[in-house]
């Protein structure tokens, strides 16, 4: 039986109910993650290098010192020049800039980054290394497996910090946020704010204050970055969006349950850490038994884009479409992770495939022959793809039946 446990309470067999891959799977380097808004200090260049190169406009700050500033700005990317004190800052989002100002909603590639610094320092000058961080900004697009509304929707607590909703209302609600001291979690509908045909969803990680990875990590400049390993970022991206409370809407369970649907109830255990934690570990056990365990799927789209858009186009690369694992070496129409591609990974990256064998070969297994481990790895990889695309197909008619809105349950 699927799920079913032995004696020492081990499963016998995966449970395809719970679609968790261990989304934390970063085991090698990674040069890039997308980068979008940046705010930064140049260093060791001065507002006459500037008044040489480009033609700045002379305004006046908001504050109340209302300081004045020469200012340029070219597709989103913005160069400010404080006369008194002699201080420059560059902001702006690198991905929009890349795409002429326009936006931010295609996937942006690692060679589509370093095409926008060389475009960077021929329209103003600078070079990474000229650039000290001061806020930083990255994450992904991604086609989420349910509509994006519907995450947002149901997305309720960061830890304990609780949701703000930006530009919000029945139609055009496409930004939800989490602030926090030193860093804000965005999540948005980005075809409803670029009135995109197609469902996406973009989730970033804003950092407001850089002084930690600074001191720490000794990431002083934007080419510190560039060179530094960006597995701490790609880890923290997914950490963050597994941190934070989803009501799962694919959810089939009795009444009993409702309550979990709405955030006004959240809001109210809030106030009681053991109550929150009770409830948390509750409806966690519901998405995993009773769901497709959409948060999970979304992890697996985060790092599976991430891997694409290493130094090549993510159209371009080839993945199983259950465990994100490279599977380049498979036949052309291959989709899932096969023999083929097990072997490879035995051979390519040893501690990878015992991480995928940890979770889809069962103990009665644990003696057999390579050979034989391998057919039942691909076999439950198999059962556990077409276990949820049965689950999300009965889903789909279940949606279609009573309507999207009757999943958002009231309180009472």
């Amino acid at each position: 039986m699927v799920g079913s446990k032995n004696k020492k309470g081990r499963p016998n067999a995966p449970n395809f109910a719970d679609n968790t891959i261990q989304s934390n799977c970063i085991k090698q380097r990674y040069n890039y993650i997308p980068i979008d808004y940046i705010k930064c200090q140049v260093i060791g260049l001065d507002i006459d290098y500037f008044k040489q190169n480009m033609y700045l406009v002379e305004r006046e700050s908001k504050k109340e010192n209302k300081s004045k500033y020469l200012y340029y700005e070219k597709d989103d990317i913005k160069i400010k020049c404080f006369v008194e004190s002699g201080r420059i800052l560059l902001s702006g989002s690198i991905h929009k800039y890349f795409n002429k100002g326009f936006h931010n909603y295609s996937i942006f590639t690692h060679q589509d980054y370093n095409n926008a610094l060389e475009r960077l320092k021929n329209d103003f000058g600078v070079e990474p290394k000229d650039l000290r961080l001061l806020q930083l900004e990255y994450g992904v697009n991604i086609k989420p497996p349910i509509p994006t509304k519907l995450i947002l929707d149901n997305l309720f607590l960061f830890k304990t910090t609780q949701i703000e909703n930006k530009i919000r209302d029945t139609r055009n609600s496409h930004y939800n946020q989490f602030r926090l001291s030193k860093f804000v979690v965005k999540i948005y509908d980005k075809a409803i704010q670029y009135k995109l045909n197609d469902n996406l969803m973009r989730f970033e990680i804003k950092h407001t204050d850089w002084s930690t990875y600074r001191l720490e990590n000794k990431i002083i400049t934007l080419n510190d970055f560039n060179n530094y390993d960006k597995t701490i970022f790609i880890d923290n991206l997914i950490q963050k969006w597994n941190e934070i409370l989803f009501y799962d809407p694919t959810i089939i369970t009795d009444d009993k349950w409702n309550k979990y649907s709405n955030i006004n109830y959240w809001r109210y255990i809030n106030q009681e850490t053991k109550q929150l934690s009770k409830h948390r570990q509750r409806l966690k056990e519901l998405i995993r038994t009773q769901s497709q365990n959409i948060k999970s799927q979304i992890s697996n789209l985060i790092l599976e884009n991430i891997k694409g858009v290493q130094n090549f186009n993510l159209s371009k690369i080839k993945v199983c479409k259950l465990t994100g694992i490279d599977i380049s070496t498979q036949r052309e129409t291959s989709f899932l992770l096969s023999h083929t591609g097990l072997k490879t990974l035995i051979e390519t990256n040893p501690k990878e495939y015992q991480r995928i064998k940890n979770i889809f070969l069962s103990d009665n297994w644990a003696t057999s022959s390579t050979d034989k481990q391998i057919k039942e790895i691909a076999h439950n990889i198999r059962a556990k793809y077409n276990y949820q695309q049965k689950r999300h197909s009965n889903q789909i008619d279940i949606f279609n039946m009573v309507g999207v809105q009757n999943f958002n349950f009231i309180y009472t």
